[in-house]
């Protein structure tokens, strides 16, 4: 929905990191949102990010 608060967490790539494990944790809030496509079910999105993040070491196992 638009207006609605986000957080994410993204795995950052090692060779952007100098081969550590780190996340980037940030937030921010939806501001357009796509119809879904019918055939993957899959939804645009466009998020405004707040100016808050924290890089964060990143763990063994992934969520989902």
């Amino acid at each position: 929905m638009v207006g609605s608060r986000l957080n994410l967490v993204i795995d950052l790539p090692k060779e952007a990191t100098e081969g550590r494990k780190l996340r980037l944790q940030l937030g921010g809030i939806a501001v357009r949102l796509e119809k879904p496509d019918k055939g993957s079910k899959r939804q645009g999105v466009a998020v405004r990010f707040s100016k808050k993040f924290r890089f964060v070491p990143g763990s063994q196992k992934k969520s989902v």
